[in-house]
């Protein structure tokens, strides 16, 4: 993303805007439950970690009735109590989910460097519908998060919902699955097929410092082995998500044939596909089904390993 056009703040007037917009929206919202606060009222500012008043020239209005649009079409708005805009530091959007006073409740995270907000400078660029785009995308993909994990709620309740948290090996298989889901649903309803994840990549950057994969450390979640799970599952779920939205995406799918185990992974990444498909159809699952998912996929990553050596 490139900004060329810079507006400055003022620091003092933007402090007393902050402090009477901040103060407005708490007394607005206190009594209200999630389903009845509107979304211009979800939305905040963070800055350093605090909530703040959106800075000056930040035409917010143009990305919120946009915004606004994708986030009324989603069955999980009773659920979800804020959407936040502040600096991630590279990633585009999180989906933070707790329970409490046993009841689901999930803030969503986006990057306010998205949105043209370079919060550590004050500075922002002018608005433009490419960003804007990207906003909403984001946002529809954050969303799909949010209702999977209601769906598992709904369905079998807080107490299996939590159970499936805690439990590493359905933990795992439901973050696949559901990444799989959130970008297979943005690509075929907004033409959404941006993301910097990429197969091979990850497959090389731990080339060096993971020479095998072990499937009793891929139970852990601290080991290294299980890190790399992840973050190569993460790009499979992704790339195969996009594939399976649009034939065009299959080369995202291809790895180099100079790779060491070209071959295994090939066929790996192949498996975890029909596993993903499989399981989209599936949806919501239980902990014992979130449990098995992560099981063939954590196995079979380990076995191009273990018949290797």
């Amino acid at each position: 993303m490139f900004f060329n056009l810079f507006r400055r703040k003022n620091n003092e007037e933007d402090t007393i805007n902050m402090q009477e917009d901040v103060k407005q929206l708490r007394e607005t919202t206190k009594t209200k439950v999630s389903s009845e606060i509107p979304f211009e009222d979800k939305i905040i500012y963070l800055l350093k970690g605090k909530e703040a008043a959106f800075p000056r020239g930040f035409e917010k209005e143009k990305y919120f009735t946009v915004a606004k649009e994708v986030y009324e079409s989603s069955n999980a708005k009773d659920v979800i109590n804020k959407v936040e805009i502040t600096n991630l530091n590279g990633d585009a959007g999180h989906c933070l989910s707790k329970i409490k006073n046993n009841r689901l409740h999930i803030t969503i995270r986006i990057d306010s460097f998205k949105l043209g907000i370079v919060s550590h400078s004050g500075f922002i660029d002018e608005y433009s519908d490419e960003k804007c785009n990207v906003f909403t995308n984001i946002l529809a993909h954050e969303l799909v998060h949010a209702e999977d994990d209601k769906r598992i709620v709904d369905t079998f309740g807080i107490e299996e919902y939590e159970k499936i948290r805690i439990n590493t090996v359905a933990c795992f298989g439901k973050v696949i699955l559901s990444e799989y889901s959130a970008c297979r649903k943005t690509a075929l309803q907004y033409g959404d097929f941006e993301s910097p994840e990429n197969i091979e990549g990850v497959i090389v950057a731990y080339y060096w410092t993971l020479p095998n994969v072990s499937e009793k450390n891929l139970e852990n979640r601290e080991t290294k082995d299980f890190v790399y799970a992840l973050r190569l599952n993460y790009a499979i779920a992704t790339r195969c998500a996009f594939a399976d939205v649009s034939q065009e995406k299959e080369e995202g799918l291809y790895i180099s044939s100079n790779l060491k185990y070209h071959k295994e992974y090939t066929k790996y990444i192949l498996s975890v596909r029909n596993l993903l498909r499989t399981n989209y159809e599936k949806q919501p699952l239980d902990e014992e089904e979130y449990q098995k998912l992560g099981q063939q996929i954590m196995s079979e990553l380990a076995t191009i390993y273990s018949m290797n050596n």
